[in-house]
């Protein structure tokens, strides 16, 4: 009986082995079974012996496999997100491009996405370069509410005043965004508010607008002025009270912030 799952499990290899670099789980998963298997018919002698030593072999040629093939991936993932303009730091199985962070895994054909330094996450996908790709490519075109920063600025001042109780004290960023996200909504929403219709404002698309908004008011002369405070220790041991936001958009690098507030100031002034 044990004969017989042997050879079982090495048609499978065979089978499997024409796309080696497409399943190597799989494979690895075929190779610890046999291990077993074999483990149990030691008693055979020179022959078992010899399939062991095969075993390892191939365990091996596996192994040199997954390294290759991670170069290989890393190679056209860089040449692919650089056709879109975007530059790549890094290696595998970690890579930073413009304001998303890309985790690897190659065996698990598997790509987790996250905004910024692994802080907010965005999805899966296949590990391919073209399924990165695209995933990378949509995610950047997603961020944010895409309004002008005029009006988004309105919306947000209309979002900081429904929350604070005195005009111009710090608020939680945290207890704006509901407020923002629901006033974000269009006129179909209002009219009919069924879930279908409600239009998604995560962490994410919260701090890309925030980045928006001081890059632009920096060169705003007067008006209401947006000001974040930088998050304490205390602050950062819970991602739910801050929220991270970019230096500018080129890559992955920025501040945590967990308070907002917003004044109305006659001259240039930078946020704190």
């Amino acid at each position: 009986m044990k004969l017989q799952l042997i050879i079982k499990e090495l048609k499978e290899i065979a089978k499997k082995d024409r796309e080696r670099s497409k399943n190597i789980l799989s494979l690895r998963k075929t190779v610890k079974r046999l291990r077993g298997l074999l483990a149990d018919l030691a008693d055979l002698g020179d022959s078992c012996r010899a399939c062991e030593a095969w075993l390892e072999d191939y365990a091996a040629a596996i192994d040199e496999t997954v390294r290759r093939s991670k170069g290989v991936l890393t190679a056209e993932l860089v040449q692919s997100l650089e056709r879109l303009g975007l530059k790549v730091e890094g290696h595998y199985p970690s890579l930073r491009v413009g304001l998303f962070t890309i985790e690897l895994d190659i065996e698990q054909d598997r790509a987790s996405i996250w905004y910024g330094p692994k802080k907010e996450f965005l999805g899966k996908s296949k590990s391919g370069a073209e399924a990165v790709t695209g995933f990378i490519d949509k995610a950047r075109k997603d961020l944010g509410s895409r309004l002008p920063e005029q009006e988004y600025l309105t919306k947000l001042v209309q979002a900081y005043e429904r929350v604070c109780k005195i005009p111009g004290e710090p608020v939680l960023l945290k207890r704006v965004l509901p407020t923002l996200a629901f006033l974000l909504q269009d006129q179909r929403f209002y009219t009919d508010p069924r879930r279908d219709r409600f239009k998604s404002y995560t962490r994410a698309d919260f701090s890309y607008d925030l980045f928006r908004i001081q890059r632009w008011q920096s060169k705003a002369a007067s008006g209401k002025k947006v000001h974040l405070t930088v998050a304490t220790r205390a602050q950062t041991a819970r991602p739910s009270d801050y929220i991270w936001v970019p230096k500018d958009d080129k890559r992955p690098d920025g501040t945590n912030f967990a308070y907002i507030f917003i004044k109305e100031e006659a001259q240039h002034a930078g946020s704190s």
